[in-house]
């Protein structure tokens, strides 16, 4: 009986003959690989951020508005502090509505006689919960009805800061001030857009969080009640 096989086929033979029965074999196993590839080469590109920030409010943010406040808050942060040699902070946003709010929108929608799609209204109540218990961002930005709801979780500004940094209109409890109401919230014009009641504040350091990192934040939120009007150095080297 005459044998088959490959043994006495040349290399290109070989090749077709194996293209022939396992080209699709190839052909996913290729494609993962090349996915697997891109998610490593991301992981391992990605800066790692010294502070994370949060913003929970009705305000939208663009990848340019995000980006802008980013590099609003680098502008003060003095130190890097997980020592890849940059400094960089990251912006989480949940756009979010409190009852009021949905209430305002929805009666001005009536009278204009407009109709109006807020989203999924639970889905972003829910995303900003757990965000404020469980979320890595520790400086936060949230409008005045949300601070409200989340003002035990907040840490007191006497608590971490000196007290020549602590604001002039510092609110009654000690844990807010209006981000309109500081230098820094005046200085930079990303902040413009958001809505008068923005609350500049701090969480009190979740267990989940590292002391080390906590720190950072604090800092950092220290350096921005201690913002001047004066233009820091890096915006004047940016600009030269």
């Amino acid at each position: 009986m005459e044998k088959t096989g490959t043994k006495n086929l040349t290399f290109k033979e070989k090749t077709e003959n194996f293209w022939y029965h396992y080209k699709w074999h190839t052909i996913v196993v290729v494609f993962f690989l090349i996915v697997a590839i891109m998610i490593v080469s991301s992981v391992i590109s990605k800066e790692e951020p010294d502070v994370l920030l949060y913003y929970g409010g009705p305000a939208y943010f663009s990848e340019s508005a995000i980006d802008s406040v980013e590099k609003a808050f680098q502008q003060v942060l003095t130190e890097d502090a997980n020592n890849d040699g940059k400094k960089i902070t990251q912006l989480i946003v949940t756009t979010v509505l409190s009852g009021d709010q949905v209430a305002t929108k929805v009666m001005d929608a009536r009278e204009e006689g407009d109709i109006i799609f807020m989203g999924d209204l639970g889905a972003a109540n829910n995303e900003y919960n757990q965000e404020i218990l469980y979320g890595q961002g520790t400086i936060c930005l949230l409008d005045k009805a949300h601070y409200e709801e989340s003002k035990e979780r907040l840490e007191r500004f006497d608590s971490l800061v000196s007290e020549d940094l602590l604001p002039e209109k510092l609110f009654s409890d000690g844990k807010g001030v209006y981000l309109k109401d500081t230098a820094f919230g005046k200085y930079f014009e990303v902040f413009d857009g958001l809505p008068d009641d923005t609350v500049l504040c701090i969480k009190i350091k979740p267990l989940h969080i590292e002391q080390e990192k906590y720190n950072a934040a604090v800092n950092l939120f220290a350096a921005t009640l201690g913002f001047d009007l004066e233009r820091p150095p890096e915006a004047e080297t940016e600009t030269n």
